[in-house]
């Protein structure tokens, strides 16, 4: 039995009905069956560290130095090196070593860091100098450097140490001496020392620096036949700087000391003694100190005759410290007028008429 044309026709009909319906209306997918893969990107970082350590001794002295030096960076393409050395001599008792590290690296903003730092020991004396630098949040560097002096009548040390981290840049510089010389022989004594340390520090936004020398010498001389003659100098300074700042100190001093005693039995001494100082700070945040002291003594005597004795002191210390609001006119309240109410019109009665 055949079916209807009719009915085939209507299937057609219902069917292409159905597909403009649906097309028709609007579509919103299911969200919640769709899955999204989450990416990660790591971003890439550098880092650099070295380090060198010297030594030398000749007779009675002994000279050491040591470095060290650090740098980080971030971002793509970073990379970093790093490079150290140290050398002595024994001849000389000198010392001395270097350390450097830099490190690179761009993620849209420029991060770099880098340091050096080096220091020499010598007779008589002991310095040490440090530089770093960083820009860009990624960066951050540090370095030190220490040098000491030592023998019978001498110790000098020095260190400096300085970092980084974002910004910034940070010096250092650090010295000392340390001198002493004798004679004796039949009737006379002679004796000096004389001692001198230095400091500068510097920083710049984000960083921090300290440098700090320091220095003793002692003499001391014996005839054998009743004159003698002793001194001692000392020195130290220190200076430190975080933020803007800088800072400078010293320090020196001296002492003499002789005693005599001729064929006729006359005898004479004589004692001299020294101290300065002097310490220098410059932006909130700095901070100098320094100090000299020194002391000379010289006796002279013959048995059943005559003696004579001498002696003298010096002392110095100078102690700054930078601290404020920020507006130059250190009465602490902000506005830059000096008179401490805050109301910046000079009168210090608060009230900002300047009446």
């Amino acid at each position: 039995m055949q079916r209807p044309k009719s009915f085939k026709l209507g299937l057609m009909v219902s069917a292409s009905a159905l597909a403009l319906v649906l097309m028709a209306a609007p579509f919103t997918p299911d969200m919640s069956q769709i899955q999204f893969k989450a990416v990660n990107a790591e971003a890439a970082s550098a880092s650099a560290s070295s380090e060198s350590h010297s030594s030398g001794s000749a007779g009675g002295g002994s000279a050491s130095s040591g470095s060290s030096a650090n740098a980080n960076a971030s971002g793509a393409g970073a990379s970093a090196n790093a490079n150290a050395g140290s050398s002595a001599s024994s001849g000389g008792s000198s010392a001395s070593s270097n350390a450097g590290a830099s490190a690179s690296g761009s993620d849209g903003s420029d991060t770099s860091s880098d340091s050096e730092s080096g220091s020499e020991a010598g007779s008589g004396g002991a310095s040490a100098d440090v530089n770093v630098s960083g820009s860009g949040p990624g960066a951050s560097a540090t370095g030190s450097a220490t040098a000491t002096y030592t023998d019978d009548e001498t110790t000098s040390t020095a260190t400096v140490n300085g970092a980084v981290e974002g910004e910034g840049t940070a010096a250092g510089h650090a010295a000392a001496a340390g001198d002493s010389e004798t004679t004796s022989g039949p009737g006379s004594a002679t004796s000096h020392s004389e001692a001198a340390a230095e400091a500068d520090v510097q920083t710049t936004g984000g960083g921090t620096a300290d440098a700090g020398a320091s220095s003793t010498s002692t003499g001391s001389a014996d005839s054998g036949d009743g004159a003698t003659a002793d001194t001692s100098a000392t020195a130290a300074a220190n200076a430190s700087s975080s933020g803007d700042g800088s800072a400078a100190s010293t320090g020196e001093s001296s002492s003499d000391a002789s005693a005599s005693i001729d064929a006729e039995g006359n005898v004479a001494t004589s004692a001299d003694a020294t101290a300065g100082a002097a310490a220098d700070t410059d932006g909130d945040g700095a901070a100098a100190s320094a100090s000299g002291g020194s002391t000379a003594a010289s006796e002279a005597g013959v048995v059943d005759g005559a003696s004579s004795t001498s002696d003298a002191a010096a002392n110095a210390a100078v102690e700054i410290e930078a601290a404020g609001d920020g507006d130059g006119d250190g009465d602490g309240d902000g506005d830059g007028d000096g008179d401490g109410d805050g109301d910046g019109d000079g009168d210090g009665d608060g009230d900002g008429d300047g009446d």
